[in-house]
């Protein structure tokens, strides 16, 4: 019998290729770990629900958290959300409790907050809304676009959520200041050609304003330039 066919050296190399493909199996399972890439689920731009253009979007998850907590996470997004100067950033709220993330809607949103809105104008509210960030001079200025369906209802209910509009959205919005700095009440204020009202604090500087763009489209913030920017967008789209 041929040295080479004896049960010794078949054994041998028997084990020799064994070795090898264990290590080719091995060499390639690493390879593969390595340079493993889990899926990406993008969600298609088009279902960002956002009011005017802009250039980024962020989601706050909200589903089966106190008021309080959403009040925080507001607060917490609008202060630390990184903005560059000129840019819009849109921020908007899902609950993904039920196995489906869905977007919240401007009631619920309200109710979140623990907004003292008046029920007339409430009951005026189409379901879409925009909570956005405008960035300007390093400084972050939250505005919030509602849109009504009744603006002969909306527009005098306005007035009177103005006793409460400042303390409602002054935690959440992380507005300059505090509720005891005014001893002034709104007051009619002209921009772009627009009727607005602007609540100014003691030292004159503004605290709050807002305005329709249109019949559809009321617009609050905290800086004459963010409102001019967050209308100039609105009408663009009209």
């Amino acid at each position: 019998m041929d040295a080479a066919d004896s049960p010794r050296n078949r054994r041998f190399i028997t084990i020799g290729i064994s070795l090898i493909l264990v290590t080719v199996i091995g060499l390639g399972a690493l390879y593969i770990i390595r340079n493993y890439k889990a899926p990406v689920t993008l969600q298609s731009q088009a279902r960002i629900p956002t009011l005017i253009s802009a250039e980024q979007s962020t989601s706050i998850e909200i589903g089966g958290v106190s008021q309080d907590k959403v009040i925080e996470y507001t607060r917490t997004a609008i202060n630390n959300i990184a903005v560059p100067d000129g840019e819009v950033m849109n921020l908007y709220y899902t609950d993904a409790t039920s196995g489906t993330k869905k977007i919240i809607s401007t009631g619920d949103f309200l109710l979140a907050i623990k907004s003292q809105i008046p029920s007339a104008l409430f009951t005026t509210l189409d379901n879409t809304f925009m909570l956005g960030l405008y960035a300007t001079d390093g400084e972050r200025h939250p505005f919030l676009i509602l849109q009504t369906k009744d603006f002969q209802i909306a527009f005098p209910s306005m007035f009177d959520w103005e006793y409460r509009i400042f303390g409602d959205l002054y935690t959440p919005f992380n507005l300059a200041g505090s509720e005891t700095d005014f001893t002034n009440k709104f007051s009619d204020m002209l921009i772009e050609n627009k009727s607005t009202r602007m609540l100014k604090r003691d030292d004159g500087s503004i605290g709050l304003v807002y305005g329709f763009a249109d019949e559809k489209n009321l617009i609050i913030t905290d800086s004459v330039e963010t409102f001019k920017v967050v209308l100039k967008r609105v009408q663009s789209i009209h």
